[in-house]
């Protein structure tokens, strides 16, 4: 999904483009990296250890 970084900010600074992005979001929102942060320390975490060979998709519910 779309994380609001530097690099993405010709989208999110961007209002007709960050509306639309986010009207094809389920979540309402544009992801941030502490999203991504949550994911990386679970799957570094011991809660992770039996998670073998996976895809976690973290887009907010764009591909549901």
């Amino acid at each position: 999904g779309l994380i609001a970084t530097k690099m993405t900010k010709v989208t999110t600074d961007n209002p007709k483009r960050r509306d639309a992005t986010i009207q094809s979001i389920p979540l309402g929102r544009i992801g941030d990296p502490d999203d991504m942060a949550g994911l990386s320390l679970y799957l570094a975490s011991p809660l992770a250890g039996y998670v073998v060979g996976q895809t976690i998709i973290a887009d907010g519910g764009l591909l549901l």
